[in-house]
């Protein structure tokens, strides 16, 4: 979304893209919608319920999102560990790994 757009999507729902088959995900147990806020620029975060903690030592495992592009954070690792319940994911584009593309006219 960012490549393209230069610009983080509002919500969730603005992911969606019948053409390229990108769809939102929700919480597969719920059927919720995963909470995402952004600050207007660069950074986003990404919270859910997890009804288990992340396997011990796995580092890496991005969520179960449809065509993911990992997003390093502060620590240059792909990070995605959590507990049980509620946690959230705090990343911020490099706009070097991630710049915006041009528009094809």
């Amino acid at each position: 979304f960012w490549q393209p757009k230069g610009r983080l999507p509002e919500t969730l729902e603005e992911l969606y893209d019948p053409i390229s088959a990108i769809t939102p995900v929700s919480d597969p147990k719920t059927f919720e919608s995963y909470e995402y806020s952004n600050d207007g620029k660069l950074t986003f975060t990404l919270c859910a319920n997890f009804a288990l903690p992340s396997s011990t030592g796995v580092r890496g495992t991005p969520p179960p999102i449809p065509n993911p592009v990992f997003l390093i954070n502060e620590f240059g690792s792909q990070d995605w560990t959590h507990g049980q319940g509620r946690s959230c994911f705090e990343r911020t584009i490099d706009t070097e790994l991630y710049p915006v593309r041009p528009k094809e006219v």
